[in-house]
């Protein structure tokens, strides 16, 4: 089934020192006849004094961000590595590339639309621009599956996924790995021939906990970055793709089968167990394997 509903830091410049002052000194030279007083003005210091070079304008303090290794670029393309997450704080730009001159993909609030979930979005890649300013690729939900965008760092909370999910279509199996090491497996149902399973790298995008447990979806769906390939709308709602469990009126599809618009089905305890574990953010690997 495929789910309807989906500071810039200035450094402050150390204080130089004065300028260099004239003192006027009293003083008398006495002879054995007269008296006489003179007055002696003492030269003005030779000591230069350096001031230090305004900042460059815009310019941000050394990044030193404890979720990523080191200061440099960083990216994440291998599924067994570590991922991170973008948690937003604000209402965020997301543009073409790293730069505030560059122009403007789309703008996120920093809470989804439908369940009101916070926004976490898995981060592809890290970059430092000549200004300081730290930038973050992140998967976009949303057509075209895949889309990437640019977001500043200090418009969100980064943190390190514990986990990823595999999907093998073939196979019909769900598995969830921390690090190199498969945790749990799963028997599936995927999308039939004529409304498959999309292929690709997405990430879970909000987990929604449905009213009625008894539902089609069972007690609960996590939505995904993805969109069906073939269904522009589902019941009201833009082809969103799902992890999700199985009411009564789903059971006739048996595990282990392609039968659905395009969701995965699990049995419920597995799909209870994902959602106890994972957050949105956590990357989702579907494959034709």
């Amino acid at each position: 089934m495929v789910v309807g509903t989906a500071a810039t830091a200035v450094a402050g410049a150390p204080a130089g020192r004065g300028p260099a002052t004239t003192t006027a000194t009293l003083s008398s030279t006495t002879t054995s006849r007269t008296p006489s007083i003179r007055t002696v003005t003492t030269a003005p210091s030779s000591a230069t004094t350096t001031t230090p070079a305004p900042p460059t304008p815009g310019a941000a303090a050394p990044v030193r961000n404890p979720a990523f290794p080191g200061d440099g670029p960083w990216a994440w393309s291998d599924s067994t590595r570590p991922s991170r997450n973008a948690q937003l704080t604000r209402t965020t730009r997301v543009r073409f590339a790293p730069r505030l001159s560059s122009g403007i993909r789309t703008s996120l609030r920093p809470l989804t639309t439908h369940i009101r979930n916070s926004v976490r979005l898995l981060v592809l890649e890290r970059r430092i621009d000549d200004t300081g300013r730290e930038w973050l690729r992140v998967l976009l939900p949303g057509r075209p599956n895949g889309r990437t965008g640019w977001i500043l760092s200090s418009a969100a909370i980064v943190r390190t996924n514990a986990y990823i999910i595999r999907v093998h279509l073939n196979a019909r199996r769900v598995e969830l790995l921390r690090g190199r090491r498969v945790v749990s497996r799963f028997r599936a149902v995927v999308g039939a021939k004529a409304t498959p399973t999309p292929t690709g790298r997405f990430a879970i995008y909000e987990i929604q906990r449905q009213r009625d447990p008894t539902g089609f979806i069972g007690p609960l769906a996590m939505h995904l970055t993805a969109r069906s390939k073939v269904l522009d709308d589902y019941g009201g709602g833009p082809g969103t793709i799902a992890l999700h469990g199985r009411g009564p009126a789903a059971l006739g599809d048996p595990l282990g089968t392609a039968r659905s618009h395009g969701c995965i089905r699990l049995d419920n305890s597995a799909a209870r167990h994902l959602a106890h574990l994972v957050r949105p953010g956590t990357p989702v690997v579907i494959t034709k394997r």
